[in-house]
């Protein structure tokens, strides 16, 4: 059995069934496999990630673990990959692939399993990944991947090493939670339920909700998503395409009764028990509500339900007692009352400061005034938050909203605005991708490094931080095929996460890029701080390939490398020079 091995950069991303011709194949796997050794440098409390590229001229099973494993399909050989001589863990992850609109299959997912079957030739791919504690000592680490090989009950040989470098520098990164770039993934619980096959908000949702909340944690997350009516995307509209079978609707975390007397009773104990699971683990900058403002309208007359004598689309479900069934609050008495009793709720337990009444992309503005209008005369102490990309919004709600989120083409028409806000610190200013651009984003098919770019984007713009309306939206089978019918949404654009069979959530190579990203924006930061603007200009020069914000307008005819670089060597020169910068 003859095996190659290599490493690549952690911005790698393989393309299966990728057809070559003829000529070229042997050129293309001699330049894949070429790198024998790599060199990582990392801060503290920071991650040192690499990948490891394998490929064998017969079918084998490779397993990063400790167990033994047969396969079932023939008599196989056996590649086992571990890594050495660290005195801090590397941990391996096999990367799983998942097909593109292109219908190539692209790797992505960082399964769970420990071994996996690739045929002759197939290549396979290993995430690597040293976490840099706090407490680690400055200096150079030398490590090893080997590979060992064996047949059924043939004793393994070690078979090929592969030395890695980690370059640990005299430089601590803030903590997860203590970090300033403001990063607003919105969480839809439903589908996490759904997908994990579990009741809705039970013990067994919680449980792996932990799970959800402890990885945006680890990003960096600062916001809390809740919902606090029924559907308040309606579904994204899932149900306008029969042969769409994918459950897009997010339901209400508050139960609703009312006694036989008429009074309502409102229980919030879920909506807490979700903000408390992520206060613990740090997340605690914003609690964003939705389902208030900008209920999205939907053409089907039977879901353009509104309260009589009330503005907006809201849908709030309750069990009456007088009769044992359950209703809607239809009338604007009723739903005003719910809305001053979220607003007590919310400021007897010291939230209202964090508190932001969102909405996504409202683009009527005479129906957003008047929602907005209802409320505040219902809830006076609520503040607001509009993710936009239409100007006279801006303007127009300039004194009554307090957090705006454009996307990249109403920046580009409105920047100059934007950003005074955002300098004055009058307004706090993130910015958003979603089915549009088509660069830079975070979809499968995006390079990784437009992932990283938004930690250097966010820092070039002045803003607080990044927007994503998509953490957990699946289809129905996510990990086989991202693809819905919806032909605005590309592959990717729904989720950074996939659900994993046994409750766990996998992480992805997008979720990594976007953690590095973020981290880089927090050295861009620390170098600022310290008096390194000039440095922080000169990487930014060389990271982000605008000339003026004006180009952001015409982003679909644009490709990605004239936004940002797609050179990993770019950015690697930027870490080096932000370390070397920062270490004391």
């Amino acid at each position: 059995m003859k095996i190659r091995s290599a490493f690549q950069h952690e911005s790698y991303k393989h393309v299966y069934e990728r057809l070559y011709a003829i000529e070229s194949v042997k050129a293309y796997k001699e330049a894949l496999f070429a790198r024998q050794s790599i060199q990582i440098r990392a801060a503290r409390n920071d991650f040192a990630a690499f990948q490891i590229l394998l490929d064998a001229d017969t079918a084998a099973s490779v397993t990063i673990g400790a167990e033994p494993y047969f396969s079932t399909r023939d008599v196989r050989d056996n590649i086992r990959v571990a890594a050495c001589g660290l005195p801090f863990p590397v941990t391996l992850r096999h990367i799983g692939a998942v097909t593109d609109d292109d219908s190539l299959r692209k790797a992505d997912i960082l399964l769970a399993d420990a071994t996996v079957e690739v045929a002759a030739h197939e290549i396979c791919c290993i995430w690597a990944e040293a976490e840099v504690g706090p407490g680690t000592k400055a200096g150079r680490y030398e490590g090893e991947i080997r590979l060992y090989h064996h047949r059924m009950f043939e004793p393994e040989e070690l078979v090929q090493t592969l030395p890695f470098t980690i370059q640990i520098y005299n430089v601590t990164l803030p903590k997860a939670e203590e970090r300033a770039f403001h990063l607003d993934l919105w969480q839809h619980n439903s589908n996490i339920a759904r997908k994990h096959e579990v009741p809705l908000y039970g013990d067994a949702h919680f449980a792996i909700l932990e799970k959800y909340v402890r990885s945006l944690a680890a990003l960096g997350q600062k916001a809390i998503t809740v919902v606090v009516s029924e559907i308040p995307w309606s579904g994204q509209r899932c149900f306008y395409d029969p042969q769409e079978s994918s459950d897009l609707f997010e339901y209400s975390m508050i139960r609703v009764c009312r006694d036989k007397t008429g009074t309502y009773h409102y229980d919030y104990s879920i909506m807490q028990r979700y903000i408390d699971l992520c206060f613990q683990y740090g997340i605690r900058d914003e609690i964003e509500v939705f389902g208030v403002c900008n209920i999205w309208k939907c053409e089907d007359d039977e879901y353009q339900f509104a309260p009589e004598g009330y503005p907006e689309y809201i849908r709030v479900r309750y069990y009456d007692e007088a009769t044992g069934t359950y209703r809607y609050i239809s009338d604007a008495e009723g739903i005003c009352a719910y809305l001053s009793a979220l607003e007590a709720y919310f400021a007897e337990r010291g939230y209202l400061d964090i508190v932001r009444i969102a909405a996504d992309e409202p683009n009527d503005l005479e129906r957003y005034q008047k929602s907005l209008a209802a409320v505040r005369k219902a809830a006076p102490r609520f503040r607001y938050k509009t993710a936009v990309n239409h100007r006279e919004f801006i303007e127009g709600f300039r004194t009554t909203v307090s957090d705006f989120v454009p996307g990249l083409f109403c920046m580009a028409r409105d920047y100059d605005l934007l950003h005074d806000m955002a300098e004055k610190g009058t307004h706090r200013v993130s910015w958003y991708v979603c089915c549009s651009p088509k660069v830079p984003n975070t979809y499968l098919c995006s390079h990784l490094l437009e992932s990283r770019a938004i930690g250097y984007l966010t820092d070039y713009f002045g803003f607080a931080g990044f927007l994503r309306w998509s953490y957990t939206v699946w289809p129905d089978d996510p990990r086989a095929d991202l693809r819905f019918r919806y032909p605005d949404w590309r592959c990717g654009d729904t989720c950074f996460v996939y659900p994993s069979r046994g409750g766990d959530v996998l992480l992805s190579l997008r979720y990594q890029a976007l953690r590095r990203g973020i981290l880089d924006y927090e050295l861009l930061h620390m170098a600022r701080q310290k008096g390194g603007g000039a440095l922080v200009e000169e990487i930014l020069g060389r990271i982000v390939r605008m000339d003026d914000f004006s180009v952001l307008d015409q982003l679909d005819k644009m490709e990605a490398d004239e936004i940002v670089s797609l050179t990993v060597e770019d950015y690697d020169w930027a870490k080096e020079k932000l370390l070397t910068f920062l270490q004391d």
